[in-house]
């Protein structure tokens, strides 16, 4: 249904730089041409899921399922025709099939979700979208911009990767194991669920030995979820760039309006299983056993 480059590992995963509540994000659509106007599309997944909205494929049907709270859209490629809570509503343009990828029409949708006009520049070639005191913003991109795999030597050993071009629509994102830290799930699980193009394992973590929990720090849609502080961090800039670099996270507060000794404390991390005379925070992404 779209592109997207999943990082993850049978338990968890990296991390990304993308805020996503009370900040900007950026999606990449492109525009269609349809009875001589055009629009801009987006992946069916994505823009609409940081609006809040719950996206479904039916393969049987061709039809994508957009809900939020009491608002059910439904979609049929090819169609102009959409249901709204079980009334017929007409779109502009069709939600369409481009590369083996579903792509559905942004302004539509975004107004519906968002209850407010999508705005659109056409200098820069970019959608925004009012929600949640911040913007999310979509750029029309070349879609014929695609990943490629390939095979070589780094220094002496055999390495398999993807290339994905800078303004490819390849989306990338984090995402944990059963959406929980502490459980185990299959790349391939992951993937097939997100139905994402690409998938890479993140960080190190103990899955065989009766202790699933990562060892690296965890940060999934601007939330930190885990804490660690060894070694290096991976992940993604809000305009798609990727970095690489130590990330030390600080957990310190206090009490009675002091932080100084005796009302200050601080802790080691999130989420992870405390070794002796340690503190850690445990928030509802944690499943112990």
């Amino acid at each position: 249904m779209k592109r997207i480059v999943l990082i993850a590992v049978s338990l968890i995963l990296v991390f990304t730089f993308t805020s996503q509540v009370c900040a900007d994000t950026y999606y990449n659509g492109f525009l269609y041409t349809y009875q001589s106007n055009s629009y801009m599309m987006v992946p069916a997944r994505g823009v609409f899921q940081s609006m809040g909205a719950d996206v479904k494929w039916y393969g049987d049907t061709q039809t994508v399922e957009i809900t939020k709270d009491s608002l059910k859209i439904a979609l049929k490629i090819d169609s102009t025709n959409a249901i709204v809570n079980r009334k017929a509503k007409d779109m502009p343009v069709p939600a369409i099939i481009k590369d083996g990828s579903t792509f559905l029409p942004l302004r539509f949708l975004a107004e519906l979700l968002g209850d407010n006009e999508v705005k659109w520049d056409g200098n820069t070639q970019t959608a925004a979208i009012p929600f949640n005191n911040g913007y999310i913003y979509v750029k029309a991109v070349d879609y014929s911009l695609d990943a490629t795999s390939f095979t070589q030597k780094v220094d002496g050993v055999v390495v398999t990767g993807v290339r994905i071009p800078y303004n490819s629509p390849y989306k990338p994102a984090v995402v944990l194991a059963n959406n929980q830290i502490g459980t185990t799930q299959s790349l391939y699980d992951m993937a097939k669920y997100y139905n994402a193009d690409v998938a890479i394992n993140g960080t190190f973590f103990s899955a065989y030995d009766g202790n699933p929990v990562p060892w690296n720090t965890i940060i999934k849609d601007g939330k930190v979820v885990h804490v660690v502080n060894v070694g290096s961090v991976f992940g993604f800039t809000a305009d798609g760039r990727v970095k690489m670099d130590k990330l030390k996270i600080s957990i310190a507060g206090g009490t009675n309006g002091s932080y100084s000794w005796p009302n200050n404390w601080y802790a080691y991390g999130f989420n992870h299983t405390p070794s002796a005379n340690s503190v850690y925070i445990f928030t509802s992404e944690l499943i112990m056993e």
